[in-house]
């Protein structure tokens, strides 16, 4: 079987509510390489819901470079903390 997005999504969740770290880790790894436009901002809320500092590190630095290309409304989307980081990257 091969790993895809939606099932590395199902296996984050599951290793979250076990604590299986290193599944966990291997999920976070695979989904910052799948990180794009058009699924930043729920991976951003995926990252905060099950505290994935891997994915959240990468969601960071994806949306410092496409903080210009994401729509205002989309962009409220994100967790505030998540935003916060951004921002302070920024400077």
């Amino acid at each position: 079987m091969e790993l895809n997005e939606e099932t590395a999504v199902g296996l984050l969740k599951l290793a979250d509510e076990y604590s299986v770290k290193s599944l966990k880790g291997l999920c976070e790894r695979f989904l910052v390489e799948k990180v794009s436009r058009k699924n930043v901002i729920d991976y951003a809320n995926l990252a905060e819901q099950y505290t994935a500092n891997e994915l959240r590190n990468g969601v960071v630095e994806a949306l410092f470079f496409l903080k210009n290309s994401l729509p205002e409304n989309e962009i409220s989307n994100l967790p505030k903390s998540i935003l916060e980081d951004v921002l302070i990257r920024r400077f």
